[in-house]
């Protein structure tokens, strides 16, 4: 690895942004790179006039914090991202409660004694309260996770429209 790797890496790790914009920022920092190599700049030459990686990398940061595409694509992925997470959390609080209920069900028996003309006593036994018992009485446990991710799909929809109206009328 030669130091201009060395220096887009360094500048790759002082980014603050996503993946595919460090590597679109790499990619841009190789190519200047190759074309100032190119045009007979030596290596000691390209790095003095780029300055410092961290000072290269903090530049880019500025730029991305100000771009409003950049943040409302930010933004979409973590309401994504939210999205999703409560929506496996509901389906795994729904699945315990549910194997529970079929544990608590399995684990009741009920027992009669006495005869026809006899009295009779009927005895029905369960297991102790459990996390479906509770569950029941706090119905909100899985609401909670069902109302983020309903929020957060919707604000994933709405932007994605919004996006859409946008880039067609910048088209236009």
């Amino acid at each position: 690895m030669n130091s201009l790797e060395k220096y887009a890496n360094q500048v790759k790790r002082h980014l603050r942004v996503d993946r595919k914009t460090k590597k679109r920022i790499v990619e841009g920092l190789m190519g200047e790179f190759e074309y100032a190599l190119s045009n007979g700049e030596t290596e000691n030459e390209i790095l003095t006039r780029m300055g410092a990686a961290s000072q290269m990398a903090a530049d880019y940061n500025s730029s991305y914090k100000n771009d409003p595409e950049y943040q409302a694509n930010r933004k979409y992925g973590i309401a994504r991202t939210v999205s999703i997470v409560s929506l496996i959390l509901t389906f795994i609080i729904v699945g315990i409660a549910i194997g529970l209920q079929v544990y608590t069900i399995s684990n009741t028996s009920v027992s009669s004694t006495g005869g026809v003309s006899g009295p009779a006593n009927v005895e029905i036994t369960s297991a102790p309260i459990t996390f479906f018992d509770l569950i029941q009485n706090a119905r909100w446990f899985i609401a909670i996770p069902l109302v983020v991710f309903v929020l957060s799909a919707a604000y994933c929809i709405v932007s994605r429209i919004r996006r859409k109206k946008v880039n067609k009328y910048e088209k236009n």
